[in-house]
């Protein structure tokens, strides 16, 4: 019998690299482990970037490969 899906066996992300800029930053990321789907489907490989628009707001946009 299968358990359940639950939100702690999803496996998250590990950080490939990391660019910091003055008016934001860029992160690449990979999945950490096999895709769980947990809240639709995985991106194994994401790049995130960040735009601060002042010292308490900012704008984050996931970009997944080949959507560029």
């Amino acid at each position: 019998m299968e358990l359940p899906l639950t939100w702690w066996r999803v496996s998250g992300y590990t950080l490939g690299s990391l660019q910091e800029s003055d008016i934001g930053l860029t992160a690449q990321l990979a999945l950490a482990g096999p895709a769980c789907n947990a809240f639709g489907l995985d991106i194994s490989d994401l790049t995130i970037e960040v735009t601060y628009q002042s010292q308490s707001t900012y704008i984050v946009f996931p970009v997944s490969q080949g959507q560029r």
